[in-house]
């Protein structure tokens, strides 16, 4: 019995670090924060000449001289979470130019992503649905709706550790060949209650940042 408890646990948790690490780097590299990081590369050349950047608590704020006023004034140019290269040191300043460097670097490694990790990840999946079993589909269909959530909430959705001990206990089941629900009716089940979870925390994130804006 601990043998196979701690079977089930190994197994979980190797779902669970294969998973977390795959849509974290799809989300790391999803076409909003490129999109983003190509704005802010357009907008640089029409930025002040003499115009020095810090990062502060992970926001990179400008700080230039306004002759018309006299006086120097900020203004947060961007914000990212990390892992990111627009994080430094306090109190460093950087000159245009060096961050023209560090915002191309970012936009690299990001967009990048994209061909490497999100496209073969989607093609797996409908690969699989073609060659294996139709039942992929809902994984397919995951990742899309994983994908349009994380732009309306800007926020990355993993697997909870104990959602996927609920798969890896259906596995066992099935190779018992013990009673336990269809794949179609699992698969299902699975898929409606992970998506109806992030579908909620992205409406009520999304809600209270428009209150936030009023």
């Amino acid at each position: 019995m601990i043998k196979h408890l701690l079977a089930a646990a190994l197994i979980t948790a190797a779902l669970w670090a294969g998973s977390t690490a795959v849509l974290l780097l799809i989300g790391l590299g999803h076409v909003r924060t490129v999109r983003a990081l190509i704005a802010v590369r357009r907008g640089l050349p029409r930025l002040p000449a003499g115009a020095v950047f810090h990062s502060r608590a992970g926001e990179v704020v400008m700080t230039w001289y306004n002759g018309a006023r006299d006086t120097d004034e900020s203004l947060l140019l961007v914000r990212f979470s990390p892992p990111t290269l627009l994080r430094w040191r306090s109190g460093r300043g950087k000159s245009k130019a060096a961050l023209a460097r560090r915002v191309n670097a970012e936009l690299a490694w990001r967009a990048a992503l994209v061909p490497l990790v999100t496209l073969p990840v989607f093609a797996t999946t409908i690969w699989l649905a073609l060659t294996d079993s139709w039942l992929w589909i809902y994984a397919t269909l995951y990742l899309v709706a994983h994908y349009a959530l994380r732009a309306v909430s800007n926020r990355i959705f993993f697997f909870k550790f104990g959602f996927l001990s609920g798969v890896t206990a259906y596995l066992f089941l099935d190779r018992a060949h013990l009673w336990h629900p269809s794949p179609t009716v699992a698969a299902s089940l699975f898929f409606a209650m992970s998506v109806s979870a992030m579908a909620l925390v992205a409406v009520a994130e999304r809600t209270e940042a428009k209150a936030a804006d009023r």
